[in-house]
């Protein structure tokens, strides 16, 4: 079955490359997509289903009767719509699937690693330290390929891991084989349970025992906890039984000392902007990198993600409306609305009702509320573009891309 993820494909794909002004944006006229210049002029004919964002002069594009392929800012097929799904993946190299079927393309549009691995649900199966871990379709049988589309890693193992901190493993029964990123062994081991490398550290399990793990196989400090994050800037999120709760969440260092004590419900994954959140007796405050408490809990949990700070600002929720706080904690915009997306990019997506707008970090309406909320998530923009979705006389949503002042590139 085809599938049409906008959403995702927009955010990753803008993020990891970058959308210049000078490049097309997708244009809606009625129910095709074309691309236009910054000011509007038809440069590609709107003669698609769907087009997204071009990433460096490439544009994934759609047609119902044929399916996903890549165009250049010429309009010319690069790779022709006759696949399943399609995405352009850091480094501009094209992923393909057709038949359930995985392979890679080059920029180019020229094959790189043939179509004939699973397309397994909840897999990246994209390149990290320029490695891809593929399962086979044959056997189910793991390897992997470098970016030139060299076999690296022979397929003979159960299982396989994506490569992270320069490190990946293929298992073979309960042996873990560790490679670097050119496929040389750097050591073996059985382990029951292993977490991603990150700043040279590993979470692994053997039965009962619980440590952090070395690039060289040694074990470097007991992770006897419920459960555990990755390290990031040399802290790690663990979680801790019993306290009164079922679990309580603090943060080790290195060292594996408590840093933040284990004392509370929840704590975010990360430091945004120097600060992470935590909630404790229903209430949600955050704290600063020494584990003291920099804005006390006042506010209301959020029911889908963490609070992050992004570009110095965080949207809150209070007495059941959203507004922003700034990194002192001060409230810069009145909490008196009915959602608030992150900051991004100078702006944050807002709701009353049923309908979305932005505003600026002083809550001054810069694109007015005129767009229909989407039940998903507060959209957000990437590259000076945001995705929103309109409603015609009769009720009926289509979508569409605007700019940072409200230019709409549909019709």
């Amino acid at each position: 079955m085809r599938q049409i993820c906008i959403y995702l494909f927009f955010a990753v794909s803008l993020t990891f490359f970058g959308n210049p002004a000078s490049q097309l944006t997708p244009y809606r006229k009625n129910s095709k997509w074309g691309y236009v210049t910054a000011d509007k002029k038809v440069a590609i004919p709107c003669a698609y289903d769907r087009a997204h964002p071009m990433v460096n002069g490439l544009a994934i594009v759609y047609k119902h009767d044929k399916g996903f392929g890549v165009i250049d800012a010429k309009g010319r097929e690069i790779v022709p719509l006759a696949y399943d799904e399609v995405s352009i993946l850091r480094g501009a190299m094209i992923r393909i699937v057709k038949n359930d079927l995985v392979g890679f393309l080059g920029a180019s549009g020229k094959e790189i690693i043939a179509p004939q691995f699973q397309n397994l649900p909840g897999s990246s199966q994209g390149f990290f330290h320029g490695v891809v871990s593929l399962s086979r379709y044959s056997d189910g049988k793991w390897g992997a390929f470098n970016k030139s589309g060299k076999q690296i890693i022979p397929f003979i193992y159960d299982d396989m891991s994506d490569f992270s901190g320069g490190i990946g493993w293929g298992r073979s029964g309960s042996k873990h084989v560790f490679f670097d990123t050119t496929g040389n062994i750097i050591f073996t081991r059985p382990l029951a349970e292993v977490g991603p490398y990150s700043e040279g550290l590993a979470y692994v399990r053997t039965g009962r025992d619980k440590f952090f793990m070395n690039t060289r196989g040694e074990k470097v400090m007991d992770a006897n906890y419920v459960s555990v994050s990755r390290f990031h800037n040399g802290v790690c999120k663990v979680g801790i039984p019993g306290r009164g709760r079922d679990v309580s969440y603090g943060v080790i260092g290195r060292e594996g000392n408590l840093i933040i004590q284990a004392d509370f419900d929840h704590l975010g994954d990360g430091f945004f902007n120097g600060l992470t959140s935590f909630q404790t007796d229903g209430k949600v405050g955050f704290l600063n990198e020494r584990g003291q408490i920099a804005i006390p809990p006042v506010y209301e949990p959020a029911e889908v993600t963490d609070y992050n700070f992004n570009e110095g600002y965080c949207p809150v929720r209070l007495n059941g409306k959203w507004g922003l706080i700034d990194t002192s904690g001060k409230l810069v915009v009145q909490a008196k609305y009915d959602g608030l997306g992150n900051f991004k990019e100078g702006l944050a997506s807002f709701a009353i009702g049923a309908f979305v707008g932005f505003i600026d970090a002083r809550g001054t309406e810069i694109i007015p509320g005129e767009f229909v909320k989407d039940e998903y998530g507060m959209p957000e923009f990437h590259n000076g573009l945001a995705m929103v979705r309109v409603a015609d006389a009769e009720g009926r949503i289509s979508e569409g891309y605007i700019g940072k002042t409200g230019i709409r590139y549909f019709e």
